[in-house]
């Protein structure tokens, strides 16, 4: 009895023992806050890269579709590679002076949280721009 109650009165090595089950749930949570601000990175990444695609688009004399998805696999992806991106780019007449061009990028990655990973998440970009004809 007496031993008991001097087990239960000693505190001695009780902050290891929180550390030991509380360092898993912050050390995943860490992990993942930084997988999902990968995540965040490469999604801006990839709408800029449709964004410069876009300016691209718009100059004169306009591109061909060939020549924007050129301009667009030029960018940098994030943490994806380019071989990951699929890009598409389709323009039509609006009158005989306007084209409309619409582009589009689609990537996929996962999400890391140390003890397990996420499916892969979506990650799409697009733009619709008018480009003149005339020169």
């Amino acid at each position: 009895m007496r031993l008991t109650l001097k087990l239960l009165r000693d505190a001695r090595g009780v902050a290891a023992i929180e550390f030991a089950l509380t360092a898993p749930l912050v050390l995943t949570l860490m992990v993942g806050a930084m997988s999902i601000g990968q995540y965040y990175f490469t999604a801006n990444a990839l709408n800029h890269a449709v964004d410069e695609a876009a300016r691209y688009a718009t100059i004169s004399p306009t591109p061909t579709d060939t020549q924007i998805e050129a301009r667009f696999q030029s960018q940098d992806f994030g943490l994806i590679p380019a071989s990951n991106v699929t890009f598409s780019s389709t323009t039509s007449a609006v009158s005989s002076s306007v084209n409309s061009i619409s582009l589009t990028a689609h990537a996929q990655m996962t999400i890391n949280f140390l003890f397990f990973r996420s499916g892969p998440i979506a990650i799409n970009a697009t733009r619709h721009v008018y480009a003149s004809t005339l020169t």
